[in-house]
């Protein structure tokens, strides 16, 4: 048996068959979303992510800008914070993220306390997503034990964000 990681060039590892559904829904093979695509997806998603916070950098007003266009900050991307002037559980990501490209572990905590930690979730897609892709039938730890982590963290980052606000009205 190959242990070769399939590739989008090999068609006919790609063919839709009712064993590659996602479990939840077997209607999910019409529109075409298998396992695999969803892995890809999900690898694709990722890299995007480090490609685009390697290639940002914070500016001294807290605003991001890409470090080939100096002086054109990014639109403000957070629609609570633009519509009610609140900052969300995720607010701080994308410069915590910033800053830990650029290896600076203590600016990230500073813009957000979990900040490594959703970091960390998105280089873990990568052996993830290759072991899932595998045989994405079996995928690794079953169906439900990946998600018990990112329940967590989002947890997590809900109960940070809470503390955040108690600390702001005192």
């Amino acid at each position: 048996m190959s242990t070769a990681l399939p590739t989008p060039e090999s068609p006919d590892e790609f063919d839709i068959s009712m064993s590659d559904c996602l479990p939840e829904s077997v209607e999910s093979c019409s529109t075409g979303l298998t396992l695999r695509t969803l892995h890809w997806t999900m690898l694709g998603l990722a890299t995007l992510v480090l490609v685009m916070a390697a290639s940002l950098r914070v500016r001294n007003d807290q605003r991001v800008e890409f470090f080939f266009a100096p002086g054109h900050p990014l639109p403000e991307a957070c629609s609570a914070k633009r519509t009610l002037g609140l900052d969300c559980p995720g607010c701080g990501l994308t410069r915590s993220f910033v800053y830990l490209m650029q290896g600076d572990l203590a600016a990230s905590r500073k813009v957000h306390t979990f900040g490594w930690l959703m970091f960390l979730v998105v280089l873990v897609q990568y052996p993830y997503r290759y072991w899932a892709l595998r045989d994405p039938r079996q995928p690794p730890f079953g169906h439900l034990l990946p998600w018990t982590p990112i329940m967590g963290i989002v947890l997590l980052l809900w109960a940070d964000w809470i503390v955040r606000q108690m600390s702001l009205t005192q």
